[in-house]
């Protein structure tokens, strides 16, 4: 181990170095050398031996590896100081598998013990080529110390990569300068062998048992959870999953079981709850079940690497008519071979994985009854067999059933049951309505607020069978009204123990008027909820019919007295304001439709009350008139107010001559007119004359505007958006603020208040941390720009408010309609 550093020179002194056989005696100098010396400069590959380790083999459950053995000198016959350690994969596979390296010192015995008995130095770092430690200050006092590198794999390595690590050349650095190897690189002595355990691991969550709906989609039948261990991503190719479906009756085959499923359908679950599937999750793929299975096409889906979890989760779109209540189904992957990626990859699990119960169809939604529009009548007294409803009952999904009772329930305004002779529930053998072909099942009894027929036996052996109900009118007095049939819920049981529907009422599309001889009817044509504007127009608000029942005698309409029944968080008596001009239109063409027909009186609402007096409508015997009142809305009318009016008693409805009135009294909407938002006209907007800006103008006014206010009610604006309808955008506006114009002069004075400075984004600015009251004489705002020293030049701007650009405290959000 020469020194380095250390000179060497030789010399001879023939006197006594040089000695020959005869004994010769050498004469000249005394002695003899050469010109110059010799130094020795820095390490060799020799002098640095790598040995070798223990394994052969990295394996990933390991925590620190042994890979490399190095034993340095010290500088010749002095001691040294480590200064700098450079450490090389030679096979260059290392960087993406590895942690960190680790530098140990030797205890003593030559042998490497891990990291509890060895001396940890340093972790070396990655430098995007080699490992490395500066700036150390390891003592070198014997003639060889030995040195120990330990390796951390990452948590997901490629398995059977091999990797060789060494010192490349000048990768020792000392304090004495003895650097090197100066020759040559020192190569590994051992190449070794990562051993992970790369694999796709897969599992499913277990999920609550659920009741599944026929025509529905379910949540998840199977939730799974995939985790993929290997360090790189895994791409989905196909998933292939088995159908469990029992019917506890049995003797169904696999495909009458398969054909209870329309199709099933995979999603990537976007959040951690595995029991829902929500909007945000990805529908990946559909399948259609045969013979048991489905195999779904994933597409290339992408499971992320080093340990990434991918949720999925598998649903079925069920078959309204062939689910058969009572059965159950589960989905499961029966092996390993079921999921298939892209690429090749050990799968393992739990097989089968499914959840670990299964689900029951148990559920017979109102869906499942197909009511059709039947033409609507008008009853009156003794008319007898008049088909008022018509529906198709289903069976047990493919399996035939019996009707063992029904129930019915009028919904209309009809409250007497003594009207109706006869309920009757016939088969519609022909699928054409009420004839003489079909076949009576039996006639309804009065139960409860509704009918029933009972202690049934009828077949239901086709996906669906047709039924009608008729009636026949009591030739008795009665009060009038609207005929509307239902089956209300859980009003159908089979004998099967199949009862629906279970999610709400069958309802017959169409109602039927009922009249009573010698009387005036009136009849109530709901309207139900609609949402108004400020300054809305024609609004229906209120549509009712009369009928006059007295045989062989006209009767004069000569008035209505209107009750205003609107409510909302306006004064009381601001609501006869809020309803405005009201108008009351004859259906003369008789066609049931609001199109052009008579206006016969308008009027205001006093006192919460309003007279239509002036006009007289003959009502030909045994016919039907119908008739529109509609509300012109002013501007100022309230923010979530809901209008209403109708009519209170009888006596506010007047003939010329004597009449018996009855029916729907007291008469309504069944609704109101819902107030929602301001309008582009109750902003005011002063017109701004066009100008030139120049690029770093200041408090150019490019708006001004005056909120809308909200009826009666005071506000407060609390957020405003602009945007700009030509091309300047925040490139050419260097910023935009409101102020309120105090002195309402319509010029900015530095003595305004400023309300707010918006934040720009493109063409569009914003401030929601205005709090500016408004009432019936708000101040304008004023909208000032600073235009940008490096505006484009020709860029134009026209600042607007857009749709729903101010937001108020009440709600009154707007203008709705479009922008200001």
């Amino acid at each position: 181990y020469p020194r380095d550093g250390d000179t060497l020179d030789g010399y001879l002194r023939p006197a006594t170095d040089i000695r020959t056989a005869e004994e010769a005696t050498a004469v000249g100098s005394a002695s003899v050398n050469s010109l110059g010396i010799a130094v020795i400069d820095g390490l060799v590959a020799d002098q640095i031996p790598l040995s070798r380790t223990e394994g052969q083999v990295l394996n990933a459950d390991d925590s620190l590896f042994h890979i490399m053995t190095v034993d340095l000198p010290r500088n010749g016959y002095r001691p040294d100081t480590l200064r700098s350690l450079r450490v090389v994969d030679f096979l260059g596979m290392s960087e993406e598998n590895f942690d960190s390296l680790v530098l140990f010192a030797d205890d003593g015995d030559g042998v490497w013990g891990g990291a509890a008995e060895e001396q940890r130095l340093a972790k070396l770092i990655f430098s995007g080529e080699e490992w490395l430690w500066s700036g150390m200050n390891v003592p070198l006092n014997d003639a060889s110390t030995r040195f120990f590198v330990g390796a951390n794999l990452i948590d997901y390595p490629t398995n059977g990569l091999a990797v060789g690590f060494g010192i490349p050349r000048n990768g020792i650095e000392m304090r004495s300068s003895n650097d090197g190897p100066l020759d040559a690189d020192l190569p590994p002595v051992d190449t070794l062998v990562i051993q992970s355990n790369e694999k796709v691991t897969i599992w499913a969550v277990s999920i609550p048992t659920e009741t599944l709906t026929p025509g529905q989609i379910t949540g998840p039948l199977l939730s799974l959870q995939v985790k993929n261990a290997y360090y790189s991503t895994r791409a989905l190719d196909s998933l292939r999953c088995v159908l469990t479906a029992i019917d506890p009756a049995g003797g169904a085959t696999q495909a009458i079981l398969d054909s209870q499923i329309d199709s099933l359908l995979l999603y990537k679950k976007k959040d951690a709850d595995p029991t829902v599937i929500r909007s945000t999750d990805s529908l990946v793929a559909t399948a259609i079940v045969q013979n048991g299975t489905a195999v779904f096409a994933a597409h290339g889906l992408s499971m992320a690497g080093n340990g990434g979890t991918t949720g999925l989760c598998l649903a079925a779109a069920l078959n309204l008519a062939t689910a058969k209540n009572g059965n159950r189904l589960a989905l499961a992957l029966n092996d390993s071979l079921s999921v298939i990626f892209a690429e090749s990859t050990v799968v393992t699990g739990t097989f089968p994985v499914r959840n670990d119960s299964l689900f029951t169809i148990d559920a017979f939604p109102a869906e499942a009854i197909d009511l059709p529009a039947i033409p609507s009548l008008k009853l009156t007294y003794g008319m007898t067999a008049q088909e008022v409803m018509a529906f198709d009952l289903p069976r047990n999904g493919y399996a035939e059933d019996r009707l063992r009772s029904l129930e019915i329930a009028n919904v209309g305004s009809l409250d007497d049951q003594e009207a109706l002779a006869s309920v009757k529930l016939w088969l519609d053998i022909s699928g054409d309505g009420y004839s003489l072909d079909d076949v009576l099942v039996g006639q309804f009894v009065p139960y409860n607020s509704g009918w029933r027929l009972a202690n049934l036996n009828i077949p239901l052996r086709q996906p669906r069978t047709r039924f009608v109900v008729t009636v026949t009118a009591t030739n008795q007095q009665f009060d009038g009204g609207t005929l509307q049939f239902e089956i209300p819920q859980r009003g159908v049981l089979c004998w099967s123990g199949m009862t629906g529907p279970d999610d709400g009422p069958g309802r017959c599309p169409t109602t039927h008027f009922v009249f009573p001889p010698n009387r005036v009817t009136v009849i109530s044509v709901p309207t139900g909820f609609t949402v108004v504007a400020p300054g809305d127009t024609g609004r229906p608000a209120l549509s009712y019919a009369l009928y006059n029942g007295y045989t062989g005698q006209s009767k004069t309409l000569t008035g209505f007295t209107l009750t205003n029944g609107s409510h909302g968080s306006s004064a009381p008596g601001y609501f006869d304001h809020e309803l405005g001009q009201v108008s009351l239109y004859y259906d003369d063409n008789n066609n049931r439709v609001l199109d052009g027909d008579s206006l016969i009186a308008a009027g205001y609402f006093v006192d919460n009350r309003l007279r239509m007096s002036s006009f007289t409508i003959p009502l030909a015997a045994e016919s039907l008139a119908y008739f529109f009142i509609c509300a012109d809305l002013p501007l100022d009318i309230t923010d979530g107010d809901s209008l209403t009016m109708g009519i209170s008693t009888v006596s506010d409805i007047t003939f010329a001559e004597s009449v018996n009135l009855n029916g729907d009294i007291p008469l309504s909407s069944r609704g109101a007119l819902i107030v929602d938002g301001s309008v582009a006209r109750q902003y005011q907007v002063p017109e701004l004359v066009t100008r030139s800006l120049r690029p770093g103008e200041s408090a150019a006014l490019v708006l001004a505007f005056r909120p809308a206010f909200n009826g009666d009610r005071s506000d407060v604006l609390e957020g405003v958006t602009l945007t700009n309808a030509e091309d300047a955008d925040t490139s050419d506006i260097a910023s935009v603020r409101l102020w309120l114009d105090l002195n309402d002069d319509g010029i900015w004075q530095i003595t305004d208040s400023l309300l707010a400075d918006l934040i720009g984004n493109d063409k569009t600015w914003s401030a929601s941390d205005i709090d500016l009251p408004i009432g019936t004489s708000s101040k304008t705002v004023l909208v000032l720009a600073d235009i940008a020293s490096t505006a484009r030049p020709d860029a134009k701007l026209r600042f607007e408010i857009p749709v729903n650009g101010c937001q108020y405290r009440s709600g009154n959000d707007g203008p709705r309609d479009g922008a200001v």
